[in-house]
């Protein structure tokens, strides 16, 4: 449900943290991607959201190859930049897009 930023906000953090315990965890959660991306779309102007969401996708980029695809294929990288480009004066929000970025990217 993307129409709680509580919700997409903890989610979020959970699932951060979920990718960073190992691998085999962060491949598990990649039907989570579309739904963190959806979240950021929706929620331009959460601060929560985007924090966390940059902070999950960065996280489960790096630990799976399947969730850094999909991250590709959902148009995440657009959203990252999107992100990023609303939320200039949040540094933690700049630091995650930015290594979401570069693990996306290189």
């Amino acid at each position: 449900n993307t129409s709680s930023t509580l919700l997409l906000e903890l989610g979020s953090l959970f699932l951060r943290n979920i990718a960073a315990a190992g691998s085999e965890f962060a491949d598990e959660a990649v039907s989570g991607v579309t739904l963190i991306i959806k979240g950021m779309n929706e929620h331009p102007d959460s601060v929560g959201v985007q924090r966390e969401a940059c902070g999950a996708l960065w996280s489960l980029a790096a630990n799976s190859e399947r969730c850094k695809e999909r991250i590709l294929v959902a148009g995440g990288v657009d959203s990252i930049i999107h992100c990023m480009e609303h939320n200039t004066f949040v540094s933690e929000i700049q630091n995650y897009g930015r290594e979401a970025f570069h693990q996306l990217v290189g």
